[in-house]
């Protein structure tokens, strides 16, 4: 009997130690990997020709595996067989066939994938109607485990119209709006509009015309500005990472935005975008910027951070402070001749 109760003991203890083991486990897996998901509404796109879709862009660290797992809702009037890729930077990590109903189909794509070194990874999926006929993607969820070199953070802004409060919000490259009554409120995700993707935004409202403006940057580094309401967008400049903008009591918008590590600025008055300039640094890394107004002195400032994590201000220079100075000045010349 003594034996028996010892064995059990020692069972018991190896049992309690696997656990503690197990438990150790699980908290250095929760510490080391992260989550991160995208959301892409499509609204019913018709696909019939093969397209290869850009999902999102994520930092990916040398040799540390990524697990993605990627639902793809679709809609089709017909039966059709579709085959359909996950694609990291210009490598396929997943490829199969499915066949469609008529009606509402899903399709769950999970795969494992670990970068050679660390870079930027850009996911692409690439879908291909075989008997091309009609689909349309409706959504594509995206959600990805792994150990990243940089976390993204979430990203809001919001200001005051005549009617309402605008909040905006950018997550893991998704755009969302939400038109809100001048009340207390509670914000749920799905009170939020999906309206583009992005890597970098800033909104602007001109109060006197009650136009709100929307200055984006896509996943490809273009930018683009547009009148909310229309979503009209005009291609302004290309490789941008960050963007900020910021308008005065007369409707002048100022624009800086980061382009090479440098700092750039331009004005937009009266739906009219001025040359591009480039604000002169000694000649340190740029990686973000912010533009502000200063009602009190009537003035634009724009706030640069370099890498190593300096801040710089600067302000607006007035018109009378840099005017050109006339000097008046009179002289002679007396000239005397001597016989030597």
């Amino acid at each position: 009997m003594i034996n028996r109760l010892l064995d059990l003991t020692n069972k018991n203890d190896e049992f309690e130690k696997y656990l503690e083991s197990f438990e150790n486990f699980q908290n250095k897996l929760s510490k080391n990997s992260t989550c991160l998901s995208c959301v892409r509404n499509f609204s019913n796109l018709e696909i019939i020709l093969p397209k290869k879709i850009l999902l999102t862009k994520l930092n990916g660290k040398e040799k540390s595996k990524i697990f993605f797992q990627c639902l793809i809702d679709f809609n089709s009037s017909f039966d059709e067989e579709i085959e359909f890729s996950l694609i990291v930077n210009d490598i396929s990590i997943y490829k199969s066939n499915k066949k469609l109903n008529s009606g509402s189909n899903q399709v769950c794509i999970m795969q494992n994938y670990t970068p050679i070194s660390s870079e930027n990874l850009s996911v692409y999926i690439e879908i291909s109607p075989l008997n091309e006929k009609t689909i349309n993607l409706s959504m594509v969820s995206l959600f990805m485990w792994g150990k990243f070199d940089e976390l993204e953070t979430i990203n809001y802004q919001a200001l005051e119209t005549k009617d309402y409060y605008l909040v905006s919000m950018l997550d893991n490259n998704s755009l969302y709006f939400a038109e809100l009554e001048k009340i207390k409120n509670q914000l749920n995700f799905n009170d939020y509009n999906y309206i583009n993707d992005a890597i970098s935004y800033s909104i602007s409202y001109n109060k006197n015309s009650d136009t709100i403006y929307l200055f984006r940057v896509d996943l490809m580094g273009n930018l683009f500005y547009s009148n909310l309401a229309n979503k009209n967008e005009i291609f302004l400049t290309n490789n941008i990472t960050k963007v900020s903008s910021s308008i005065s009591n007369n409707g002048s918008i100022l624009v800086s935005y980061i382009k090479n590590n440098c700092c750039y600025y331009f004005e937009i008055t009266n739906n009219i975008v001025s040359v591009h300039k480039k604000l002169l640094n000694n000649n340190f890394l740029v990686n973000d910027c912010l533009c502000y107004y200063n009602k009190h002195r009537d003035k634009f400032c724009i706030i640069i951070s370099t890498e190593n994590e300096s801040n710089y201000f600067i302000e607006q220079v007035s018109h009378n402070d840099c005017g050109i100075i006339n000097i008046s000045a009179n002289y002679s010349i007396s000239i005397t001749l001597e016989n030597l």
